[in-house]
């Protein structure tokens, strides 16, 4: 499953345009474990998230656009 999450974005918008659900709220991903998460916005509440608990053990953490400590990720741009 994958889950898409921007708190910036028109949740019926994103739907029409590209027919993606995206999750409602942060709190929507806070309580999850992930295999692979790309952070692919710079937006000031990814920042907030707690990225260890997140993560399963063969997690692959990607961020895009840099805005992560580098001992939270995998890799970036």
């Amino acid at each position: 499953m994958v889950n898409v999450f921007d708190p910036w974005a028109d949740k019926e918008e994103v739907k029409h345009e590209y027919g993606i659900d995206l999750l409602c709220g942060i709190d929507e991903i806070k309580n999850k474990t992930y295999e692979g998460v790309v952070l692919a916005v710079a937006h000031d509440q990814f920042k907030e998230l707690d990225f260890p608990s997140l993560r399963t053990n063969d997690v692959v953490v990607y961020n895009v656009k840099g805005i992560l400590n580098r001992n939270l990720i995998d890799n970036r741009l």
